[in-house]
């Protein structure tokens, strides 16, 4: 048997409406001789909502159990709950299963009972959602899979229900050059149709050269209401022993029926190089310049946001048992519509510093500052840690 010690955080906002979830997760797992795994948790949660100026609180206990079933080879099943310690009525409750066949196919089968439209975070007593899905995902040919699925939902909404059929495929054309496509076909079969559709995916990677790697994905989904493009680009070159250059551009494009013209773009580009010290490996750190640019009609008429971030980031190992990291960060964003024009600029420093107590413990303290141009805004951060694997 093994026991680990697990922790996440979790900050999501909306620049446009400001509303914020802040929460994090501390759960220890325990997993057993045959294949059986244990989890027990406290995760607490805020959410801030602007339209009420209003904030909710979650303290929420989790359990999670999951184990082979042991009259089924290739067969494993879950159960999963998590309670508010102060309401009642906010939870959630998860049950599913899987089982595989002579490694040719999967089954599974999951259902959800959630007091929440947007995750286990923003636990609420005014929204209830289940959700079920079940499906089959089996491979016809070598790299190849077909799967077959049907989702429900029961919502405020009413009740509806979707099945989708697909295609992945993986075709290696030559020594470190592949090829992927997808196809994906979603209808419904009960309730409104407002999600119907097909994606076709492609994409294209090549791993044959020692001194750089390079890939590119396309994609395209049609629906009734919306057309949407997705392509990205990714490049790393080798310099020499120490420094490599990356880079990654990310665009989505996004139009609506009987609209002319582009509904909502963003785009997201990333330069960056990496160093290490091959010699000592005793230094680590990544460069990175991030352009960020959005168009989106359905905020506002001419609305556009843009953000220049410069970043640097880097890790010392003085020693095999200490680590110290740094971050040193700086953001500049535009934003603009026809009625408002405005700008911001922010500034980051932050450190953190891990200490290996033996094999299974480390302890650590990180500590931040967070301003604007003038330092006329501050947010301080500090906190300590400790881990157990």
């Amino acid at each position: 048997s093994s026991t680990s010690l697990k922790g996440e955080f979790l900050l999501t906002r909306n620049d446009t409406t400001k509303d914020q979830t802040i929460g994090g997760l501390l759960s220890a797992e325990k997993t057993f001789g045959n294949n059986v795994k244990t989890e027990l948790g406290l995760r607490y949660s805020e959410n801030y909502l602007s339209s009420t100026d209003t904030t909710s609180y979650n303290t929420n206990i989790r359990g999670k159990l999951q184990a082979d079933l042991p009259f089924l080879a290739g067969a494993s099943a879950f159960g999963e709950v998590e309670q508010d310690l102060n309401v009642s009525d906010k939870r959630l409750v998860a049950v599913g299963a899987d089982y595989k066949f002579k490694q040719l196919a999967k089954m599974y089968a999951r259902h959800e009972f959630i007091s929440s439209a947007g995750g286990v975070n923003t636990l609420n007593s005014n929204q209830q959602t289940n959700n079920t899905v079940f499906g089959i995902d089996a491979n016809y040919m070598k790299n190849g899979q077909v799967y077959s699925e049907y989702r429900a939902n029961d919502a405020f909404d009413g009740r509806s229900g979707q099945a989708a059929i697909g295609l992945r495929n993986q075709f290696r054309i030559n020594e470190g050059l592949g090829l992927n496509v997808g196809f994906e076909r979603v209808f419904t079969v009960e309730g409104a149709a407002i999600n119907d559709g097909t994606a076709i995916t492609s994409a294209v990677d090549y791993t044959g050269s020692t001194n750089w790697k390079g890939t590119a994905r396309a994609e395209a989904r049609f629906t009734s209401t919306q057309n949407t493009y997705l392509n990205s680009l990714g490049y790393g070159l080798k310099i020499n022993q120490d420094w490599t250059f990356l880079t990654k551009n990310i665009i989505s494009i996004q139009s609506k029926d009987g609209v002319s013209g582009i509904n909502k773009l963003q785009e997201r580009l990333q330069l960056g190089a990496a160093f290490r010290s091959t010699s000592t490996n005793k230094f680590d750190a990544l460069f990175r310049y991030e352009f960020k640019h959005e168009i989106d009609q359905s905020i506002a008429p001419g609305f556009f946001r843009t953000a220049h971030i410069v970043s640097s980031h880097g890790n010392l190992h003085p020693n095999a048992d200490l680590t110290l990291s740094g971050r040193l960060a700086a953001k500049y964003s535009l934003e603009s519509d026809d009625q408002l024009r405005t700008s911001s600029f922010l500034e980051l420093l932050s450190g953190r510093a891990i200490y290996d107590l033996d094999d299974k413990w480390d302890v650590g303290i990180n500590a931040s500052l967070l301003a604007n141009s003038d330092f006329t805004t501050k947010d301080y951060g500090l906190g300590a840690e400790g881990g157990l694997i």
